[in-house]
């Protein structure tokens, strides 16, 4: 019989420890969150529900907290008769979060005054029902850009610093951001590509027209290659 007094101390913790790491749900221990539908002021329904999903997304790429799905919150919404934008005040919010047994609830507004457009984003504790958290963002140029705007807001409300990658999309604007993007991935991996196998390179670049003439052009000294060894190899025989 196995004697489980021989077996050391440190196989035993690192055994428990392990077997912890299996049955532990994902995302245990997190604070678990919602995210309301934001108010829109002068700004599109469709533009509004567009950016609270970014919000919700990104608030899920930090990997701070538990995110609860919105349709959860639509479910709880229509059966208490509420539109998520109409949530406005922390009461309502910290009802809403009870119903839906989460901690914290996460809303704003996204409003427009001339060519300026400004997010206010709160997190409210359902418990207490005050806020703990608030940010406002002020935005001058065209309504795209607040994509970017309330990707670093999500990152900046649970104070996490925002990565690297976000605070230069933020810098050189979006649509500059996606060209470099796209031209470093030329770069490197076309000379990769090209390394590997000639004239996928340029297919890999989008100069198709290119990369078909040379692989024709490798078929066809392969295929001379071939004509010629079969030849000398008649030839010798």
């Amino acid at each position: 019989m196995l004697n489980i007094s021989r077996i050391p101390v440190f196989i035993l913790l690192l055994a428990s420890l392990l077997f912890g790491q299996f049955t532990t749900e994902p995302g245990a221990g997190k604070p678990t969150v919602a995210i309301l539908d934001f108010e829109g002021r002068d700004v599109s329904v469709q533009e509004v529900q567009t950016l609270s999903e970014r919000m919700r997304t990104e608030i899920g790429n930090t990997n701070a907290v538990r995110l609860i799905e919105r349709k959860a919150v639509n479910k709880i919404m229509e059966e208490q008769g509420l539109q998520q934008s109409g949530c406005t005040t922390d009461e309502c919010a910290s009802e809403v979060g009870q119903l839906l047994g989460v901690q914290f609830m996460i809303s704003g507004a996204i409003g427009k005054l001339g060519d300026t457009f400004t997010i206010d984003a709160k997190m409210v504790s359902v418990e207490s029902g005050a806020s703990v958290e608030t940010r406002n963002v002020t935005y001058i140029g065209k309504v795209d850009g607040l994509v970017t705007e309330i990707e670093l807001l999500a990152w900046d409300i649970m104070n996490i610093e925002p990565p690297q990658e976000l605070k230069e999309k933020k810098r050189l604007g979006a649509q500059a951001f996606l060209a470099a993007q796209a031209k470093q991935k030329t770069r490197t991996g076309a000379l990769l590509r090209s390394m590997a196998v000639p004239g996928f390179g340029q297919y890999y670049a989008g100069k198709k027209l290119m990369a078909a003439g040379i692989l024709v052009s490798e078929l066809a000294v392969l295929g001379l290659y071939a004509s010629a060894n079969s030849a000398y190899t008649t030839a010798t025989d």
